[in-house]
């Protein structure tokens, strides 16, 4: 229904519909003095990256996506498009399908669903609306329950944003920075009822990522990191207030293993779906979260 609304609001503004031309696509007196066309990862840059005729197919930078082909009516300013993520990525596709504008001078202004299928099958849909101006942008991801806000500005550095969440019983705060190589960080604030969460995380364009976390509640604290791999692979280890520590490597499955150990007590952890076993040196067998 939200997304619906935004289509009639952007069918309404139809006539800035600048590429509606037909000598092509291409970027001529940017509102913005930065090349961010290049990059930005949106439809702005898929037509440039098809040569400006209004369809593509390409294979974008980095070992995260293996293609990305579409196509984008100048007419009506409908299109479409298919992300295929590299064959070792958790994520197989995600599909878009929507409406909206990109002007000649870099500007855009555009609504659409993402449909994203992983490697078992799943699927899952987010509504989007992009809106740049300048060097300016704001986009809305709509999600079942939460819509998440970023709004950032495009510089020499990077397209630096903050994207904020807010939930029923709390909320987060991302400052974050994408840089041309893809490469990325983030320092993300999370809090709730009774607890709350920082974290300092850096990626690349290769499905990497490592967090640096603490977590703090009025019972407990803890602080670790978290490493994330293009399979979907997760490493985490962290030590709790009190001494004990848990490290352990799952898969995107849940499958995976690892250790606990507080003092001279010590068990090895098995994950078998999301499920935890630990066998421990006492002899004794535990279900663990």
């Amino acid at each position: 229904m939200r997304l619906a609304l935004i289509l009639s609001m952007l069918l309404g503004g139809c006539s800035s519909l600048d590429a509606r031309a037909t000598g092509g696509f291409f970027i001529k007196d940017r509102s913005c003095d930065v090349k961010l066309s290049k990059w930005s990862g949106d439809l702005t840059q898929h037509l440039l990256e098809g040569g400006g005729d209004g369809d593509w197919g390409y294979d974008p930078d980095g070992l995260l996506k293996a293609k990305v082909g579409g196509e984008y009516d100048f007419v009506t300013g409908d299109f479409s498009y298919t992300l295929t993520y590299a064959p070792e990525h958790w994520r197989v596709s995600s599909s878009a399908d929507g409406y909206g504008y990109a002007n000649r001078n870099g500007d855009l202004d555009v609504a659409f669903d993402m449909v994203t299928e992983d490697v078992q099958g799943d699927a899952w849909q987010v509504g989007v609306r992009t809106q740049r101006v300048g060097c300016e942008e704001t986009q809305i991801l709509h999600y079942d329950a939460v819509d998440a806000i970023t709004e950032g500005t495009y510089t020499a550095a990077g397209f630096d944003y903050t994207e904020t969440l807010d939930y029923s019983d709390g909320g987060q705060v991302t400052e974050g920075l994408v840089r041309p190589d893809g490469t990325w960080t983030q320092e993300v604030t999370q809090a709730g009822a009774g607890w709350s969460q920082v974290a300092d995380i850096e990626g690349d364009a290769d499905g990497y990522s490592r967090s640096d976390w603490s977590y703090q509640a009025s019972d407990s604290e803890a602080s670790g990191f978290t490493e994330s791999f293009l399979d979907g692979t997760q490493h985490t280890a962290y030590d709790i207030s009190g001494g004990a520590s848990w490290d352990y490597t799952v898969d995107y499955l849940g499958d995976g293993s690892g250790t606990y150990r507080d003092g001279s007590f010590s068990c090895d952890l098995s994950y078998d779906r999301g499920e935890c076993t630990a066998s421990c040196n006492d002899g004794q067998t535990y279900a663990c979260s």
